[in-house]
């Protein structure tokens, strides 16, 4: 499998949240009530150029890695091989924190009744890659073996860079402080995974109140804000209108990710997205 990769500005959905297609512009956050993938154990860094082994199990049916990709490639290349049963892979562009709601955010690669799985982005976009190896269907375990190659051929270690806490807004993201505003556009395009973009904002403790909003849409945009140190979230995916609003009351604190993503295939707006306490 071989895409541009023009793709997500996040992508890969870590857990999947079960919210109406129309929700209350206003709305407090409910928890999603699922465990999110790959917080117990962290993802495993590994590097490019090499292979690493791993195996999926019933204790640990998918297992997550993370590679730090540099600027400048002509493409990038995801690859299991040595399984003895259907297992995807999945990849997506950001950390888990930040990939939270949708199925649609991973660049899939389902080649049933295979030994190996590959997804090869052409152009990729530097920074970090999010990697989910898993089940094809109930029950599937094997052992794989993971490599990263990229063109022109780099070999590079692990950077050993942590990851995000709850209470860290990681990248690839733009981070607003309270009071601030900033200009943003998803771009309308008819193949998958939908375009979106992330923002994050740290709120400390004492905020009475925490307000998002989108304005000056011309298209579908849907508006999520997801508190990571309770992993909580608050919608409005109103359709119509030129303005999406969310509020969350008595914050708690922590990072909050901003998620405005296209409404459906072929959905995009300009925007202004502004983030007020």
């Amino acid at each position: 499998m071989t895409t541009e990769a023009e793709a997500p500005q996040g992508t890969a959905a870590v857990s999947e949240s079960t919210v109406p297609q129309t929700d209350p512009a206003t709305t407090q956050p409910a928890s999603s009530g699922e465990f999110v993938l790959c917080e117990s154990p962290a993802p495993t860094e590994i590097g490019t150029g090499a292979s690493v082994d791993g195996a999926t199990s019933d204790d640990l049916p998918t297992v997550c890695f993370w590679v730090e990709i540099p600027d400048g490639l002509t493409s990038v290349a995801f690859e299991l091989d040595g399984l003895a049963a259907n297992l995807n892979l999945a990849v997506g562009y950001g950390f888990a924190r930040v990939l939270i709601f949708h199925t649609g955010e991973f660049w899939p690669s389902r080649e049933d009744g295979t030994t190996a799985e590959t997804i090869e982005l052409e152009n990729p976009k530097a920074g970090p890659y999010f990697i989910t190896v898993g089940p094809a269907g109930f029950g599937d375990r094997s052992s794989f073996s993971l490599s990263v190659t990229t063109e022109p051929a780099i070999t590079a270690a692990p950077t050993g860079d942590p990851l995000p806490d709850s209470n860290t807004c990681g990248g690839p993201v733009t981070v607003l402080a309270i009071g601030e505003s900033a200009e943003g556009e998803v771009v309308a395009r008819d193949t998958s995974p939908e375009p979106r973009a992330y923002y994050c904002v740290r709120v400390p403790a004492g905020v009475g109140s925490l307000t998002v909003d989108l304005s000056g849409l011309t298209g579908d945009l849907d508006l999520f804000v997801e508190a990571t140190a309770v992993g909580a979230f608050a919608t409005d995916r109103d359709r119509g209108g030129d303005s999406r609003n969310v509020v969350i009351e008595s914050p708690v604190p922590g990072a909050y990710y901003i998620d405005v993503a296209a409404a459906y295939s072929g959905a995009g707006s300009q925007f202004t997205v502004t983030v007020g306490g």
